[in-house]
């Protein structure tokens, strides 16, 4: 029983980095600077890395540095900037 219990904690705080990158809206990250961007994609990545790693469907970005892909990101927040950064991220890999 005790094992169930761990399982399941175990598997709460692998996915608590996915969760975590949901939750910055396009419009705070516009406000960011150059720097703060890059440092927050770089964290998204690796979130959305050890989902992939844990069977997850989402697409590398390993093409692209963090600064380009920050750089990206904001683009295409500017564009629409109600939307969520992870959201944008995933349609950006998506493509």
């Amino acid at each position: 029983m005790t094992r169930i219990f761990l399982t399941i904690a175990l598997a709460g705080f692998a996915a608590a980095p996915v969760f975590a990158m949901d939750d910055m809206a396009c419009a705070d990250y516009t406000a960011m600077d150059a720097a703060g961007q890059a440092k927050t994609v770089s964290m998204m990545e690796e979130g959305m890395a050890s989902m992939e790693a844990s069977g997850g469907m989402m697409a590398s970005t390993d093409a692209m540095s963090p600064e380009d892909t920050a750089m990206a990101v904001a683009t295409a927040c500017t564009e629409h900037p109600d939307m969520m950064v992870g959201e944008t991220m995933k349609g950006m890999m998506d493509k």
